[in-house]
């Protein structure tokens, strides 16, 4: 793939779906492209775990530490004041961009999902990878 534009939400993206965690978000589209049916279970790239796709950003907002005021990202050691902002940012790990013709085309990076709203993005990832049910 040739001079791909990506656009990333965080410094480090968060892939379960390949098991990849880093700042090289082309490879996490090229690997999500080749992605046939999305996963029921995938491994936290951060601490190996194996947990079901639809917890798995429930999962990932666990990885934080707390120290005084500040709540700190264990992924990219972000801080925080608050733990709204904290989990709002924990599922902008899990959603990339792409510039396809012209049009911004954004990917859940849990299940592989397309869609055309970054809004949409991170909705789909909070209701269908945080849910516990």
């Amino acid at each position: 793939m040739s001079q791909v534009q990506v656009q990333k939400l965080t410094k480090i993206v968060v892939c379960p779906a390949i098991g990849y965690m880093g700042e090289d978000a082309v490879k996490v589209v090229e690997a999500l492209r080749q992605l046939s049916t999305p996963p029921d279970k995938v491994k936290c790239p951060k601490c190996g775990q194996e947990v079901e796709a639809r917890k798995f950003a429930l999962h990932l907002s666990k990885h934080c530490r707390v120290g005084g005021k500040n709540i700190v990202c264990d992924i990219c050691n972000e801080k925080f004041k608050d733990m709204g902002k904290f989990l709002r940012h924990v599922r902008e790990h899990l959603v990339i961009g792409v510039l396809r013709n012209g049009m911004w085309v954004w990917y859940c990076t849990v299940c592989g999902r397309e869609f055309t709203c970054k809004r949409s993005a991170l909705v789909h990832v909070l209701k269908s990878h945080e849910v516990e049910e």
